[in-house]
């Protein structure tokens, strides 16, 4: 599967910094945000095994929203297992329950 450069970009960046962070740029959090914005969705599993990783420990003044939905995109794409298996490897605490509850709730929902 192919990586998009956008993707590969962020990668290089590595996890999002927590907003409560000292030393964070204004230029950090807008490079993030453009890149994220620039991706169209669906995302394929590789781009995924990333974007999971990105995940800032709380926040990031909105910017992990986008990478939520941006990676909330595969889940129509892969077996229920496996978008399980993806959500266990997000590095914050606080966006990992988030991901399972809304998995949970659109299960709930749409009795997949």
């Amino acid at each position: 599967m192919k990586i998009r450069n956008e993707i590969k970009e962020l990668e290089k960046l590595g996890r999002m910094p927590d907003e409560s962070e000292d030393n964070l740029s204004s230029e950090l959090i807008d490079t993030y945000a453009s890149l994220l914005r620039s991706i169209e969705k669906p995302v394929n599993l590789e781009e995924a095994k990333i974007l999971i990783l990105l995940f800032p420990e709380t926040g990031l003044f909105g910017v992990e929203w986008t990478l939520l939905h941006l990676f909330e995109s595969i889940f129509f794409n892969i077996e229920e297992d496996k978008y399980i298996q993806l959500i266990a490897e997000c590095p914050s605490k606080e966006w990992h329950e988030n991901l399972k509850i809304r998995f949970e709730n659109w299960k709930i929902n749409n009795k997949r």
